[in-house]
């Protein structure tokens, strides 16, 4: 009883405010930690289709170069000189002369138009056709060739070989996921090494 009279029962507007302003605090932080979350969710998602791309480019790569040998034709593969030592393409040749090339491709080539280059690969000069998949944009593919000279030549001159090393490529492959959201992209970065196992020696 306040000054003679009851109170009635119920919450006062002081209390009523209160309640509301914690309520509308707790719903903004859990809306914030859901799309976290959200965005967290996708972003892993992002990397493992990424990773699955990564892996499926990288082990044909590594397939095709163990089965066949690195083109040192000047004509169709590396020039005889030290510009071998690096290139934007991988040129290799199997034991019948037929030739795979791989190589960064522009967007007309890749499986959709939400990115501006993938990784393709032709045969004996032929059609481009896309290794990386859709929303895969490859950001940077470098290939690292040695020796510089092909070792299965013999010099006329000296009568010895050019170089006396088993051709090896090192590949550096840098893709990213280009998704619909761009604070959603994943990149994945990875190289090896790998070198023919085709000896003519």
């Amino acid at each position: 009883m306040i000054g003679g009279k009851h109170r009635a029962p119920g919450l006062t507007l002081i209390e009523i405010l209160i309640v509301v302003t914690l309520f509308a605090k707790a719903t903004v932080i859990l809306s914030q930690i859901f799309l976290s979350f959200t965005r967290m969710h996708r972003t892993i998602a992002n990397s493992a289709l990424l990773a699955q791309d990564m892996r499926y480019a990288m082990e044909l790569i590594v397939r095709e170069t163990r089965k066949k040998l690195i083109n040192y034709d000047p004509v169709t593969g590396y020039p005889d000189d030290a510009s071998a030592f690096s290139s934007s393409m991988l040129r290799l040749v199997d034991a019948k002369g037929n030739r795979i090339d791989i190589s960064v491709q522009s967007s007309g080539v890749c499986l959709d138009t939400t990115v501006t280059s993938c990784l393709a690969l032709s045969e004996n000069g032929g059609v481009w056709n896309p290794i990386t998949g859709k929303r895969v944009n490859v950001k940077r593919f470098g290939v690292y060739v040695r020796p510089a000279k092909d070792p299965f030549v013999v010099d006329l001159g000296t009568g010895t070989y050019l170089a006396n090393e088993q051709p090896m490529a090192t590949i550096h492959l840098e893709l990213e996921y280009v998704a619909p959201d761009s604070r959603d992209n994943s990149t994945l970065e990875t190289q090896t090494t790998v070198s023919s196992r085709i000896y003519k020696r």
